[in-house]
Order: C-alpha cells, then structure tokens, then sequence
C-alpha cells in the first residue's frame, strides 16, 4: 500500500493495525522565513490528518513494515493465515422413492458390474421403464 504524504516528516507519522482497521495519523509543518531589504516575512504551517482503511483481510501487525521515501510513504502489510474452513459433508437420509430405485437397481444388476448401458441392450430398456413405472 502507498500513501502520498508530501510535506510530512518520517517522525511526525504514526500508523496502527487494529484487526481490520488501518490507520494512518500524521502532522506536517513548516516554517518558512523570508528577509529583504524592505521586508521580513515569517510564516508557518500545520496541518494534522487522519485516514482510517478498512483492509479486505486481518493483517500479522508484527510483520508489518513501513518505508517512506520522497514524501510517499510504503507499507507492508502481510496477510494473517486464514483459519481455514472446515468442509462439513451432508448426509441426506434416503427417502421411499430412492430406496425404491435402489432396490430395483441392485436386484436387476449385480453392484460389481462395470457395464455400460449399450452392453445391456433389451434389459437396460426394461430397467429405465421399471424406473419410470416408480417415479410415477
């Protein structure tokens, strides 16, 4: 991440990671003196700001880095390890209708057969019509 902060010296920035938020606190100032030979002139100027950004993703706060360089300041944030998500299979408990076709699948093939429907010729036809006859 990059930040634009001309005028602002590296000691006058403070930035802090809370969970998800960032945030970003700095003050600029500057004095400038001005002597002629009919004038003097003496002028300052502050300014103080606040950006707060809300990142995507928890970041590891201690790994974090910052480098500032011609008044751009460069942050390094890395992501925190995710927890990673627990995959939950879902048994569906078998209604009368599948137990149905089960049972006519398993009493027509034997379970072990590794045919395709073209091997079966007259028999699968018979078979998609005993389907049909309990779907219905």
């Amino acid at each position: 991440m990059k930040a634009s902060l001309p005028g602002v010296k590296p000691e006058d920035i403070e930035i802090s990671v809370t969970g998800q938020l960032l945030t970003l606190r700095g003050e600029s100032r500057e004095e400038r003196e001005e002597k002629a030979q009919n004038f003097y002139r003496r002028e300052r100027r502050t300014g103080a700001f606040v950006r707060q950004i809300n990142l995507p993703t928890e970041v590891e706060s201690e790994k974090a880095g910052a480098v500032f360089e011609n008044g751009v300041l460069h942050l390094s944030l890395p992501k925190a390890e995710a927890v990673k998500p627990k995959t939950i299979k879902v048994q569906a408990k078998a209604d009368d209708r599948e137990r149905r076709l089960s049972a006519a699948v398993q009493q027509r093939y034997h379970p072990a057969a590794d045919r395709g429907p073209e091997q079966f010729g007259a028999s699968w036809r018979a078979l998609i019509r005993r389907w049909r006859q309990i779907d219905a």
